[in-house]
């Protein structure tokens, strides 16, 4: 799925009642270098359930092998981690149909909501965002609904343009050198640049229709190009630039020859 094998030698750790991360509000998290931490309660699990967060929590992993330490956690991280997680299962024979449709509900119920809070939904902000949103009927939070959306729109993406585009989006990171950013604004046009890539065409429509907003790739220019990768932007000012210095340098170069040998012909008269 991800075009590269296992980065880490990974670690379980599972968080004792005595503990100070067992009273919050998560229940497992990636820490660091294959480090994953999981409340002891959730021993108590059936295990699929336990599988899937130990696969979740693995893709984080696998994720932050792709995108940089500055980048905050968020949709196309939280989205691939439950999607792959599900590959995952499926693969090892469990049905995760439950899974997948407790995700697809919460968002269908939730049509009247302006989904535009995507662009710079993080799980960790929406942990401290308490308020409630009511989705026909059914409450629910910012952290609920955002890690269900994330889904919705990975999923999509993986129907829409195939599975394998997760594994071609992040040989193509490689490839053209892309320094993430932890602005959103940029972060979000990265992942809509490489995903066009990546897919042969255009993904902008898509993100469109996904309550995105970002440049159209086909559109873009210098500027464009050197926001996405990092890289500076690249003109012939620069070429008409280096070749005056160069003519300058060379000139000087004459200059110091000449009177060198003048003086070298001086001497030897």
């Amino acid at each position: 799925v991800y075009g590269f094998p296992s980065p880490y030698k990974w670690e379980i750790e599972f968080v004792g009642f005595n503990e100070e991360d067992f009273h919050k509000d998560i229940h497992a998290y990636y820490v660091d270098e294959g480090r994953i931490r999981i409340k002891s309660a959730d021993l108590l699990k059936n295990r699929k359930d336990l599988l899937n967060t130990i696969l979740h929590e693995t893709v984080h992993g696998f994720n932050s092998k792709v995108f940089s330490e500055n980048v905050p956690n968020f949709w196309y991280d939280e989205g691939t981690a439950q999607y792959v997680s599900h590959q995952a299962l499926d693969f090892l024979g469990y049905n995760t149909a439950d899974l997948r449709e407790e995700s697809l509900i919460l968002v269908n119920s939730c049509k009247g909501i302006d989904f535009s809070f995507i662009n710079t939904w993080s799980p960790s902000k929406s942990l401290q965002d308490k308020r409630k949103i009511d989705c026909g009927g059914r409450e629910t939070d910012y952290l609920k609904l955002g890690q269900a959306y994330s889904y919705f729109v990975v999923s999509n993406l993986a129907e829409r343009y195939g599975k394998d585009i997760f594994r071609k989006f992040n040989e193509n990171s490689k490839i053209l050198e892309i320094g993430f950013s932890a602005d959103y604004s940029i972060l979000n046009n990265q992942i809509n640049y490489l995903l066009s890539k990546s897919a042969g065409e255009e993904t902008t429509n898509f993100f469109y229709s996904a309550n995105f907003n970002v440049l159209k790739v086909s559109d873009s220019g210098s500027y464009f190009d050197s926001v996405i990768t990092g890289k500076p932007i690249y003109t012939e000012k620069e070429d008409t630039n280096f070749l005056v210095v160069y003519f300058v340098l060379a000139l000087v170069a004459v200059i110091i020859v000449f009177f060198v040998l003048r003086k070298v012909k001086k001497m030897l008269k």
